[in-house]
């Protein structure tokens, strides 16, 4: 009897399934997620150096003894110090929150009043916005644009589920700046500060009381209107009164106007200035869901004279994928179809296709269920377990074999095998064979369910193959006279160079040895080289840039990009210290080396910041290797790495060299005069505010102009702040209401400080990265012999990156797997035959080698995940099947759907073919080997 109940239970969930595909939390393909937490402290008015002392290395001290901690990296600049801790893949950073917090607690107790406590954010150095969009408006202007979109579009986004963080860019933000002249000032013996705090007393409004009238029963609040309504109430504010009752206002000493700020964030498009809106996901959000929810809420809050449009949409290129997906099914359906029609009488079309439905809605019934995050990978591996599928139920001495189950053993064995191996090296990998390795695996078994006695006993007993149509005839008799000139062909070549006995022993060798210098010295780690049609780069400025700097710089860049024949747009977010650069290419570009190392060069001279980009793609792409020089002195670190980097260039292996730090910068240093700073009747605190309300400015109060709040800043005039010469004029107000020069307390020098300081490990450290066409050890060995002859200091040394480590043993356990398999497969078949005179699997080594070379040689490709895949696909086939796999029927059918696929699959969408293409290859090449090695050994 038929398990009708399971059945139908089956039926219900694919239902269930297809009612559900709007719910499937896809993504592109899985993030390697950085496994960190970013320890933010604001130390006000602390150097480098004393952030360094007070702040970062306590904080160092205290949390590195917390368990499951992999590396602790910080950075120490002016007023700030973020420490960055990386945990283990295996370890939830939540369950350390509270110890964490506690830590930190007990020490920031000791920090001085005016440092902040320490914040905790979860932080991902490669997080990328996933939608971003301008904004236009014939009726605003570009800042009253950006205002709008800080008050009522920015606060509906914050609140949606799953947004991290919503950044508005482009445009200035307006101020009030009450420029003084410091002269003026002097002359009335009023200083910076007295304008601040005066502004401060009078824009206020005040409570008086209540008059109480007994005769009427009224009661009147009485208040005082002080606050300011527009520019000229802030011109006429007195300062003071002079003797002969004149007021001196702050008109007659400064300069009252609206001037935009001068830090900023302003974003362009290809090179346009543009109001826009940066929006980032939590790593657990569904970007497919959010994109919609995103698109929403800007509309409920969009004013009728704006209109948005979107220049990055994660699910866009999410959809562009599931497209793909669905142009590649629909047509490997198409096809199976026609085959059925012409070829396979016996095979009805009808059940195939609701087959195929069905098991796909089972499929995403389960995911639903489950809540499981899918990927590219499983898109994939249905479409792999669907062309098995139709290669076992349409060759028919597949059928005869029965051993199906078999293929599943071994591929399920190959697969937890690797798994296992992996699991402690990549968590991200292991995840992607995880997941490849589930929906295969259910999708083959749900096919061979759903189709168990609706066709299949009746295509084992009998299979035929009929010709085409009478209609068709005369076409058929073309292809077969082609045919048989091909075969003939073929014939008279294989006669002519393989009756020599010495070419094919000489080509298996010549191989052989090619392909085993490919297979070690290949990336196994990489997925693919297209992770979708745009790439991120960041432009890292030093600490205290001016802003007009990085634009000048950023806009520099964006326009050399621009000329790139392959971008089509340039997204741009410029701030002070850092520019934030989205690259969108043409559809069809590939992402590869060259492509990139153009990007690098055509970005041209960047002066003191560096171009790097955010994403792993770059590092195995470029052949960068990233390295860390330790050592104690900061000044005897920079000019080692001066020093190497010069010996680098001149090796003609290496490409460049990449500075990732921010380098020392020459900044002026005020250093007080002893007895003369004491005896001047000031503190040290208020020299400093002084000076810099003097130089930055200090917000005194707030103005509300034209639905507007504006902040008032205080500080000189711009002509009294543009070199050393005027800081030298400059005066500082003192307890007995006297001015006192600064260069009577105070000393200028001229010094160079780092703009940030590095450390690793509670070390001080500098990083830098070569391109170099060499592997990871001969690039180790050439830099360590650079390295010797320019220090012998042991509290200097030189150490990889621990991703490049993590990299290079992932790389040896994938190779070592792969010979092991190899290996087993030879034992398992002496065991069989009990001899080794008897056994022929050891031609497997010499067919494995060559075809490691072909595969990579022609797919000008890393052996990456997917060409791992289609690797151990092959391998499973040919150990279950054996022959019938190599026969031409078999390849024929999986020939047609590689080629389909291929032409259908786009770059953004080529994993399938891929893996496709790796086993084709595979399994002609096996062909071909066994053919012609018979006539030798």
């Amino acid at each position: 009897m038929k398990p009708k109940f399971y059945f139908m239970t089956m039926l219900v969930c694919s239902l269930l399934g297809l009612l559900g595909i709007n719910k499937i939390n896809y993504t592109s393909n899985r993030e390697r997620e950085f496994n960190g937490v970013l320890v933010k402290v604001d130390a006000t008015g602390a150097d480098a150096f004393k952030v360094e002392e007070i702040v970062t290395f306590p904080i160092e001290r205290s949390l590195s003894n917390i368990g499951g901690l992999e590396e602790i990296r910080s950075t120490s600049e002016v007023g700030k110090s973020n420490i960055y801790l990386k945990f283990k893949d295996t370890i939830d950073f939540k369950t350390k929150s509270v110890e964490i917090r506690e830590k930190l607690d007990l020490v920031s107790a000791n920090f001085p009043r005016e440092f902040h406590k320490p914040h905790i954010l979860r932080y991902d150095p490669a997080q990328k916005p996933i939608y971003i969009a301008s904004f236009e408006s014939k009726t605003l202007s570009i800042n009253d644009l950006r205002l709008y979109l800080e008050n009522k579009i920015k606060p509906s986004l914050s609140s949606l589920e799953g947004v991290n963080l919503v950044e508005v860019a482009g445009g200035e933000l307006e101020e009030i700046q009450v420029s003084c002249d410091p002269f003026e000032l002097e002359s009335y013996k009023i200083s910076l500060l007295d304008v601040v705090n005066r502004i401060q007393d009078i824009n206020k409004n005040f409570q008086l009381g209540y008059l109480h009238s007994s005769l009427i029963g009224l009661e009147r609040s009485i208040s005082l209107d002080g606050k300011y309504e527009n520019i000229f109430d802030i011109q006429n504010t007195p300062l003071f009164v002079k003797e002969n009752a004149k007021a001196i206002l702050v008109k007659d000493v400064c300069n009252v106007s609206k001037r935009p700020r001068d830090s900023n964030l302003i974003s362009r498009i290809n090179g346009v200035e543009k109001a826009s809106v940066f929006i980032y996901g939590t790593n657990d959000s569904s970007i497919v869901l959010l994109s919609g929810q995103i698109e929403k809420a800007i509309k409920d809050y969009l004013r009728k004279d704006v209109t948005f449009f979107v220049h990055t949409d994660l699910s866009r290129d999410l959809f562009s994928r599931l497209k793909s997906f669905g142009v590649i099914f629909l047509s490997l359906g198409l096809f199976f179809s026609i085959r059925f029609k012409f070829t396979f009488k016996m095979i009805k079309v009808k059940y195939f296709l609701i087959i195929t439905i069905l098991s796909l809605s089972f499929v995403i019934f389960l995911i639903v269920l489950l809540k499981a995050k899918t990927t590219e990978v499983s898109l994939t591996a249905f479409l792999l377990s669907l062309t098995l599928f139709y290669l076992y139920i349409s060759v028919p001495k597949l059928g005869e074999q029965k051993t199906s189950f078999d293929f599943l053993a071994t591929f399920i064995i190959l697969l937890l095998g690797i798994m296992f191996l992996m699991a402690y090296v990549d968590t991200v990998l292991v995840k992607d064979f995880w997941e490849f390795f589930i929906v295969f695996c259910l999708s083959l078994v749900v096919l061979l369910i759903y189709s168990r006695g609706i066709y299949l006993e009746k295509i084992n007993n009998k299979t035929t193959i009929k010709p085409f149509s009478q209609q068709l005839a005369y076409i058929r008799s073309v292809v077969q006279k082609f045919k048989l000139k091909t075969n003939n062909k073929i014939a008279e070549s294989k006669k002519k160079y393989l009756g020599n006995f010495y070419i094919f022993p000489a080509s298996v060798i010549f191989l052989f040895i090619l392909g085993f210098a490919y297979f070690f010295n290949t990336d196994l780690s990489s997925k693919l080289e297209n992770e979708g049609y745009e790439i991120a780069a960041v432009l890292e400025f030093p600490s205290g840039s001016a802003f007009e700097y990085s634009n000048r710089i950023t806009k520099g860049v964006e326009e050399k990009l621009k000329l790139n024949e392959d971008i089509n747009d340039v997204i741009s977010k410029v701030e002070s210290d850092r520019s934030y650069l989205i690259i969108k290419f043409k559809e069809n570009t590939k992402i590869d080396k060259t492509l990139l190392t153009s990007i690098k060069k055509g970005a041209g001279n960047v002066e003191e910041a560096y171009l790097h980009f955010v994403s792993d793609l770059e590092t195995p792409l470029l052949n960068e290797y990233a390295y860390d020089l330790n050592g104690p002195d900061i000044d005897i670190l920079e000019k080692l790495i001066s020093d190497i980097t010069r010996k680098l260039k001149e090796k003609e292996e290496v490409e460049d060299v990449v500075l990732r730090f921010k380098p020392s910068r020459e900044e002026l240093e005020l250093v007080y005069r002893g007895d003369k700073f004491t005896h001047s009747g000031i503190t040290i605190s208020e020299f400093g505010e002084q000076i810099r309300t003097a130089i930055q400015g200090g917000v005194a109060s707030k103005i509300f102009i034209e639905n507007k709040e504006v902040d008032i800043r205080v500080r000189y005039d711009e002509t009294f702040r543009k070199s050393i010469r005027d800081l030298n004029f400059y005066k500082v107000k003192n307890i007995f209401k006297g001015f006192v020069p600064i260069g009577q307390i105070i000393e200028i020098r001229i010094k160079k400080v780092p703009s940030k300081i590095y450390h690793k490990d509670r070390v001080r450290v500098l990083s830098f990265a070569i391109q170099t066409n060499l592997n990871s050890k001969n690039s180790n060995d050439l830099l360590n012999s650079v390295f010797s002859t320019l220090s012998s200091d042991i509290n200097y040394r030189i150490s990889e990156l621990n991703n490049s480590k993590v990299k290079n043993l992932r790389d040896i356990i994938l190779r070592s797997f792969f010979l092991l398999v190899i290996f087993i497969s030879l034992l398992l078949d002496y065991r069989k035959a009990g001899s080794f005179l008897r056994l022929t699997s050891y031609r497997e080594f010499f067919h494995f080698f060559p075809f490691v070379f072909l595969l990579i040689y022609f797919h000008q490709s890393s052996f990456g995940f997917y060409l791992q895949l289609g690797f151990l696909t092959g391998f499973a086939l040919e150990r279950a099947f054996g022959k019938p796999v190599l026969i031409m029927p078999f390849l024929r059918e999986l020939f047609l759907i590689t080629l389909i696929v291929n032409m259908l699959a786009p770059p953004i969408f080529y994993s399938l073919a891929v893996l496709l293409n790796t086993l084709l290859i595979y399994l002609f090449s096996k062909r071909f080997y066994l053919q012609v090695s018979n006539r030798w050994l």
